[in-house]
């Protein structure tokens, strides 16, 4: 994801980048229009990823406790099916 994230970023800044060369090339004025076209888009993914990051960190206990209770309630340590064939398998004391 991280990985991900990254190539994004980089492709879009190189794209950036060809797009603001062209620009000044053709003309130098439309140089302050790239950047009002681009400005919101970058607040806007700021705010996402404030917003994806203060959710995780609201849920994660939660997620984390249902992880464990899974745990214990499928783990095969003391399952009563173990725990049956434990007794069976005990050897009988006289």
């Amino acid at each position: 994801m991280l990985l991900q994230d990254a190539l994004g970023f980089t492709s879009g800044l190189i794209d950036l980048l060809a797009v603001a060369s062209v620009l000044s090339v053709v003309h130098p004025v439309l140089l302050p229009l790239l950047l009002l076209s681009v400005v919101p888009r970058g607040l806007g993914s700021v705010h996402a990823a404030r917003l994806d990051h203060a959710l995780h960190n609201e849920t994660i206990a939660s997620r984390n406790i249902r992880h464990m209770m899974r745990w214990h309630l499928f783990s095969e340590l003391d399952s009563p099916t173990s725990v049956v064939h434990k007794r069976q398998s005990a050897p009988k004391r006289v």
